[in-house]
């Protein structure tokens, strides 16, 4: 497959959503022993997923039919308790109290009211322009990366979005543009994640006037980030594998190492401990052992018989949910 035109095919895909325990995403937790990853438990899900997001045990999935509210508490509990249509195909979902932020590749985010999850609405939706393909939240900062730029919303009132300010970021040949964000809250740095033209870092202390400090290439081809802020590192899913890259001189990142398990699609990626999740949507879900980041080794690989086509993932505590093939699976971490 030509690399530059992948993105466009992912919307036919049909995706499934994962719960694994005991892993983290946004800030890495304590390694437990043993390596094995176990399905424990397998449902479908209503259409063709993107975004997802895991919040104690209620998971906000955005497919094809819109956001879909699901209680993940047991096994025995699992159902779905409400849901909403939106506008546009769903890319990412985030949410801040019980209001929930869902970009769309219509250039608009959807502001959904979940304050009563069995009847949520739509308050309002925001145009950004260029399509959204990612969100991320600092405190009252809403970030989205788009085609051609990343932008930073207020939503101190979280049912009213108002822009702040916005930062240009570099697009291909064939217009595709920035898919990815990350943010480090402590230094005030937004890492971009632009495909064909690696990444880029943004400071955004003065989020009305943010500014594009550093840049680099990547052959691996990135669309996803989740950051290790202690270690100035950020993971980088990558269309042909994970690269680890150093952002301590944030105008000048570095690369690290990376870890090329085989095949491309790759999607997403999180941490729990010194574990390495990879989701990739032609060759399955990938757990590999980053103890030693210099030497990446695979542990598991759950191929498309077993976790099909994952494309998003998004942790809470000890469990997270990734995004796949028209099913919930549950997966433990023992």
């Amino acid at each position: 497959m030509d690399k530059k035109f992948f993105h466009a095919c992912l919307v036919t895909l049909s995706v499934t959503l994962i719960i694994i325990e005991g892993c983290s995403k946004d800030e890495p937790t304590a390694p437990i022993s043993g390596d094995t990853v176990a399905v424990a438990a397998i449902y479908s899900t209503p259409g063709e997923a993107y975004g997802v997001i895991l919040q104690d045990s209620i998971v906000y999935l955005g497919d094809a039919q819109g956001l879909q509210i699901f209680n993940v508490a047991s096994q025995a509990s699992y159902r779905l308790i409400g849901q909403i249509s939106v506008s546009g195909v769903p890319k990412d979902v985030k949410i801040k109290g019980t209001t929930v932020y869902v970009a769309t590749n219509g250039s608009k985010i959807a502001v959904i009211d979940a304050s009563n999850m069995s009847a949520p609405f739509v308050d309002t939706s925001v145009t950004v322009g260029g399509g959204s393909n990612d969100l991320a939240i600092d405190g009252n900062i809403l970030a989205v990366s788009t085609n051609d730029s990343i932008i930073f919303l207020d939503i101190s009132a979280p049912a009213a979005p108002g822009r702040l300010g916005a930062v240009a970021s570099p697009i291909d040949g064939i217009g595709q543009g920035c898919f990815g964000i990350a943010l480090d809250t402590g230094r005030k740095l937004a890492i971009g994640c632009c495909l064909n033209s690696g990444i880029i870092i943004v400071d955004y202390s003065d989020p009305s006037n943010p500014a594009r400090i550093g840049q680099m290439g990547s052959t691996l081809l990135p669309l996803h980030a989740v950051l290790d802020p202690t270690n100035s590192r950020a993971y980088l899913a990558c269309d042909d594998g994970v690269e680890i890259i150093s952002y301590l001189q944030s105008n000048n990142p570095q690369h690290v190492s990376q870890w090329v398990p085989g095949g491309n699609g790759g999607r997403d990626v999180a941490r729990y401990g010194t574990k390495i999740l990879f989701a990739s949507t032609f060759n399955g879900f990938r757990v590999g052992d980053g103890s030693n980041i210099n030497a990446i080794t695979s542990l598991q690989h759950f191929k498309s018989t077993q976790v099909d086509e994952p494309y998003q993932i998004s942790c809470s505590g000890s469990r997270a949910a990734v995004a796949a093939k028209n099913k919930l699976v549950i997966l433990t971490l023992k």
